[in-house]
This record gives structure tokens, C-alpha cells and sequence, in this order.
């Protein structure tokens, strides 16, 4: 990957610009690794106590990952650079939001083993599939989802992922959030997903997807 993962932050007042940059560096037994990631926003509003926003605005994302091998270990050693970038935008419509998110990431180097390929599937990109279950060097994606109110503190939506790797995916499905203080990350989410590959997914995860 590119780098950590980041979410929208919860309300908050108007901004616009350069919202955070995180560097980083890590080492092992068998090896290294260090990256860099930064973000922006333009975001209007936010109003906490609105049950499905309202927040409209985009934010991106872009960031880099180098590794490689202190030894030879298993499999032999490796160089690995992994690059990548990321849109996000939400739209109020009414009482609905509208959210979407495209990504792309790589990893250029002949030399990067395969568990090191950008991938999706999981809770949140191509939810329905396994994790991982689309992997290349080359990754881009694609999520639209229409977000509302139903009853209290729960949310529904209607959502549809979509990524092409070793080739084209996508899931398609619905599902519910129980809003739980004092921000997004704390939510409780439960998806049903129809999958491109046949398989009916159920999956449950804390947050929105993006």
C-alpha cells in the first residue's frame, strides 16, 4: 500500500487547504520500511448532531511507501516502492448525502512480492469479497453511496464498489448504521453485498466504508 488509512473527521467548522501529513518508519527482524502521506480538504459544514451529515466537500490524498530486506530472507530479498492517491466527496441531496471515493495505487517495482501489491476486499473497498481477493501492481477503485436517515440514531445506505486489478470487480448491496457518540469511527455498520463473482457477502465493521 501507500500508507496508513484515514477517514473523514466528524463535523468540525468550515476548512480548506492542507489538513495533516504523517511520515513514518518501520523496522524488523528481517527488514525496513518508511513512508509519507498527506492530505487536504475542502470541506463546508459539518453539523455533529445531524443524524446523516450534513458535510459537503471533497478531500484527497496522496502518499508513498519504500521497503526492502535487512537479509535474504525466504523467498529471497526485495526492493518495493508503492505509490498511490485517493478522492473523496460527499454532496448533501435533500435529507440524503451522497458519497463517492476513486483511487489508484501501484507498486512499479519488478521486484515486489505479491503480498505487497495494492489490494481490495474486505469491510470497506469491494465490501462482499474477501480480503484481498483483488491484488495486482496496478489497483484503481471506485465507490458511490447514498446515505440516510431512517429511524433515531440509525442510517441506512445503497452502496456499489468497484475495482479493477487482474481484472474487473465489483460488489453491490445495502445495509445500516447505528450512530454511536462522539464521531464516525465509532459507528457500527452492517452490509449485505451481491458480488461480481456470485458470492452473497455479510459484513460488518465499525465507521463508514469512506
Amino acid at each position: 500500500g501507500a500508507g496508513p488509512a484515514w477517514r473523514w473527521d466528524d463535523g468540525g467548522p468550515t476548512r480548506h487547504g492542507l489538513s495533516g501529513a504523517q511520515a513514518y518508519l518501520g523496522a524488523g527482524v528481517l527488514g525496513w520500511s518508511a513512508g509519507l502521506a498527506a492530505r487536504g480538504d475542502a470541506v463546508d459544514g459539518g453539523a455533529t448532531e445531524a443524524v446523516a451529515g450534513p458535510r459537503a466537500g471533497v478531500a484527497a490524498r496522496a502518499g508513498a511507501l519504500v521497503a526492502s530486506t535487512w537479509v535474504e530472507a525466504q523467498g529471497g530479498s526485495y526492493a518495493h516502492l508503492g505509490a498511490g492517491g485517493e478522492l473523496r466527496a460527499e454532496q448533501p441531496v435533500g435529507r440524503v448525502t451522497l458519497a463517492s471515493r476513486m483511487a489508484l495505487s501501484a507498486a512499479p517495482l519488478p521486484s515486489s512480492p505479491w503480498w505487497r501489491w495494492p489490494a481490495a476486499g474486505g469491510v470497506d473497498a469491494l465490501r462482499g469479497l474477501p480480503s484481498g481477493r483483488a491484488r495486482a501492481p496496478l489497483l484503481s477503485e471506485a465507490q458511490l453511496e447514498l446515505r440516510g436517515p431512517v429511524w433515531g440514531p440509525l442510517v441506512g445506505a445503497a452502496f456499489v464498489d468497484g475495482a479493477v486489478a487482474d481484472g474487473p470487480y465489483w460488489t453491490a448491496g445495502a445495509g445500516l448504521r447505528l450512530r454511536v457518540p462522539p464521531g464516525d469511527e465509532a459507528d457500527i455498520r452492517l452490509d449485505v453485498a451481491y458480488t461480481s463473482t456470485g458470492e452473497p457477502g455479510l459484513v460488518l465493521g465499525f465507521g463508514e466504508a469512506f
